[in-house]
This record gives structure tokens, sequence and C-alpha cells, in this order.
């Protein structure tokens, strides 16, 4: 349930996120072989969260993706953006596509701003005038995306002014949900950040790029490290380590927020020290309080 502390009355400008459009006859087709989520039934209704993954398994980045069979949109953080495009670049030439960026801009729209909104249902889009089109991801908050003029030009009919996207980075922590940035990518199996828990993979879906390690794991094992969100009064940086009271390591610091009156803080950590940790857990700049 959303916590009423987290739902600022504004939207938030989605300024570190971008749109890469997949665009050709086999677009959705194409993508299928790579995406860990399946593209085969979108239809210009339905909007759906994954990732991809490099051939070792490794998570290169997550995404949240829209569109028909022969247009393609996937929304993810700027600093993915060459990452993805290196990653699907040499496989493009094969197939009747194209990866383009886009110049779109994207708001969120907590629920405290519904009366502004249409109301869509998990997993759906809609597309509105001026361009606009809105996303309601299978979880989260819902989305505008547009060109800049048209989405200025909503915000000032509706009399509403964005503020920054480090509200909604919170909700998104504080719900166990971390959208991976460069310095995560390549750094460890879908697992490792629950993307398996968050509905990132189908594992039904059949074959994608590195598909038979994250369904190994799935089945046969146990991840190493898993994400677990922290309540903190300060930020931390990405890469700080994460320690017990002993000053035993638990793992690291992937990223962190700030909301009202509190700081979010997402950590990868290992389950099976964690049983053992003497807690709270710390960093640096003081001590995290594990949240359920």
């Amino acid at each position: 349930m959303d916590d009423p502390a987290l739902d600022p009355q504004q939207p938030l400008l989605l300024s570190s996120y971008r749109l890469l459009h997949l665009q050709g006859e086999d677009a959705a087709r194409f993508f299928q072989g790579y995406g860990t989520c399946d593209t085969r039934a979108l239809d210009g209704t339905q909007a759906r969260l994954g990732a991809l993954c490099n051939r070792q398994g490794q998570a290169i980045a997550n995404f949240l993706c829209w569109g028909t069979q022969s247009a393609l949109t996937l929304r993810l953080h700027n600093t993915l953006q060459d990452a993805v495009e290196r990653l699907l670049s040499p496989y493009l030439r094969l197939a009747r596509s194209t990866l383009t960026p886009g110049l779109e801009r994207g708001l969120a729209l907590p629920p405290s701003l519904g009366t502004h909104a249409p109301t869509l249902p998990p997993g759906s889009q809609h597309s509105a005038a001026s361009d606009l089109t809105w996303i309601q991801p299978p979880r989260g908050d819902l989305e505008l995306w547009g060109p800049d003029r048209a989405v200025r030009a909503w915000c000032e009919r509706e009399g509403l002014t964005p503020a920054s996207e480090q509200a909604w980075e919170a909700r998104n922590l504080a719900q166990g949900h971390l959208y991976l940035r460069a310095e995560h990518s390549a750094q460890d199996v879908p697992q490792g950040f629950n993307l398996d828990q968050l509905g990132y993979i189908d594992f039904k879906k059949g074959c994608y790029l590195g598909q038979e390690i994250v369904a190994r794991l799935h089945y046969r094992g146990e991840p190493k490290r898993r994400l677990y969100v922290a309540r903190g009064g300060q930020a931390a940086n990405p890469g700080d380590a994460v320690l017990d009271q002993t000053d035993q390591a638990m793992g690291a610091v992937l990223a962190s927020a700030r909301g009202p009156g509190d700081t979010y803080l997402a950590l990868q950590l290992s389950p099976k020290r964690l049983e053992r940790a003497q807690l709270p857990l710390k960093t640096a700049a003081g001590a995290l309080h594990l949240l359920p």
C-alpha cells in the first residue's frame, strides 16, 4: 500500500530518464529474443517491465516498455542508453529495425494527482492529444510522455508545476524498486536486484540473451545477493560499504534518494550474512533501519 507521506502534491519531472524507440516491421519480434519480457502481444494498449542481459546473464538495464509490433518504446535511465545501444546494435544489422533515441520528456503523477489524469489499469498505455501518451506501469506511478512543449502545455492547463524526480526515486526505493543506472550495469544477474520478484522476467517466454543462466539460477539455485531497502537519516553514495554492528561487511549501497523526512536506500546484501548480522546495519553516514 502506498505511504501517504511519500505522495507529493506535484507531478515529478523524470529528467534522468529517456526513451529509446525500436521501429521496423520486425521490431517486437526482434526484441523478443533479447528482452526478458514477452513482447509478442504488444498492441498499443499494454506496458511491461523488462530487462536486458548479456551472454553471462548479467543485467545490463531494466526498463518499462510499451508500443506495438512495429514500434516499441523503452523507458530507462539515461546513463544506460549507450550500453543498450552497444548491446543491440550488432544484432540490429540482421533485423529490419532501427533503434533511435527519443527527445520526449516524462512526468510521474503520484496518486494524489489522480483527478488530473485518466485511471488506467496496471500495465497499460493510452494515447492522448498533442502526441502525449499515458503509461500506467505494472507497478509504480502513472507516467505522461510526449514532446517537451506538449508536456509543459499540459502542466500549464492543469495548473501544476513539476518538481524534482527525487521524490519519485524515493517512492520507488521505499517499495523495493530500483531502476538500474550505469554503475549497476553488468554487475550482477537480475536476481541480485530482485527483478525476478518484481515482474521483470517472464520465465515462460522462451529464449533471450543470457536466459539459460538466469533460468538455471531461478529453478536450481539461490542468488548470492538480494536487494534490500533501508531507511536512514543521511544519503549514501553507490558503492559505500554496508556493515553490521561488529563492522562485518554485509554488502554495498546501490542507490539512495531523499523522501519527506527520511532517506531511502537500496542495499545489495548477502542473505546468508544478513542472517548472522548484528543489527542495526550502518554505513559511514550512519545507522540504517531495514524495511520489511
